[in-house]
């Protein structure tokens, strides 16, 4: 077999953050290190440019390595990044960072990070409270839209999973938005006026992560599931096309690829609706769980997702079954 991997990472949390958001779920920084360490032993860590090039027919990583690839890829621009961007470049690695342009362009957090600091910081309880509170305040009926929490009754991590899909695909894209910037302006913001720093990678950072050497692609604006979620002409365009233009313009780099927030299949466009709706992209990445081949559609890239709960061995293990084509066993949800 011949190809490349993708991996994907999200939280990668340090002592000081666990410390601060104890709540907040992911890998740890020390993880990265020894993934680096047990990917190295197996495969050829590609840089983005060898695997578009190989993806494109331009160039054959195989012709200085017999190793299957993996290229390392981050999601949601989170603080976290930054230690992590520094990390790889120690090591001369070079990855892809995904980025939701608002967190650069507007100052605001990305869609689900907002969900998730809420939650950490103020539990389930007093989230359905702020989140009752936003419904009123823009307009909303609260008996319509409540999310039903009874302590020492209900499974909490049910109830998260209820919180989410809510919030990612039962609402209006519109409305779900404006009651998380709600629960951002009103409760979160006022409690902490840092804490945009703590969630998100700052301008300054992405730049600097550029400079190391590493590329960055689109993650939409505001982190939405663009093929479940019904946008409009004008949305479409901010949530998809805005984010490359942005992104280039201000970082003075060229952004070929996007990664679909969410990742499983509800989530992607088919690789014939992205080219007709945004030509500009020439790959696209999912979280199936699959080798990329030569001769595959760029636009139908996959990854496997890590858990926070992967080590480097188990880690190397869901590799190993998505190599040999099971990737049924190493991820799941996506078949589900």
């Amino acid at each position: 077999m011949h190809g490349f991997l993708g991996i994907t990472y999200h939280y990668l949390r340090e002592k000081s953050s666990q410390e601060l958001f104890p709540r907040i779920l992911g890998n740890k920084m020390d993880d990265l290190r020894r993934h680096i360490i047990a990917l190295r032993e197996r495969y050829y860590i590609l840089s983005p440019e060898e695997a578009f090039d190989y993806m494109s027919g331009k160039k054959d990583f195989r012709s200085r390595q017999e190793n299957l690839g993996v290229l390392l890829t981050f999601d949601d621009g989170v603080s976290d990044h930054y230690k992590a961007a520094e990390i790889l470049a120690e090591h001369n690695i070079f990855a892809l960072f995904f980025i939701p342009t608002c967190i650069v362009a507007d100052g605001e957090p990305a869609s689900p990070n907002i969900i998730h600091y809420a939650l950490a910081i103020y539990g389930i309880d007093r989230f359905l409270s702020f989140y009752r509170e936003a419904l009123e305040g823009i307009g909303l009926s609260v008996d319509a839209h409540d999310i039903i929490f009874k302590r020492g009754v209900d499974n909490p991590w049910d109830t998260i999973g209820e919180i989410k899909k809510v919030l990612k695909y039962r609402l209006n894209y519109t409305d779900s938005r404006k009651i998380l910037m709600h629960m951002y302006r009103n409760r979160m913001l006022v409690d902490n006026p840092d804490i945009l720093k703590f969630m998100h990678l700052t301008s300054r950072e992405t730049s600097d992560m550029v400079k190391m050497g590493h590329s960055l692609g689109s993650h939409t604006h505001t982190h939405v599931s663009v093929a479940a979620t019904e946008l409009s002409q004008i949305d479409y365009e901010k949530e998809m096309d805005f984010p490359k233009r942005y992104l280039e313009e201000r970082f003075k780099t060229n952004v070929r690829s996007i990664s679909y927030p969410y990742g499983l299949k509800e989530d992607c466009l088919t690789a014939a609706s992205l080219l007709e709706r945004s030509g500009g992209y020439e790959f696209a990445f999912s979280v199936e769980p699959k080798v990329n081949e030569y001769g595959s559609n760029g636009l139908n890239l996959g990854r496997y997702m890590l858990s926070g709960s992967d080590t480097p061995e188990t880690m190397m293990r869901s590799l190993e079954l998505i190599e040999g084509g099971r990737g049924r066993e190493a991820f799941p949800t996506w078949f589900s």
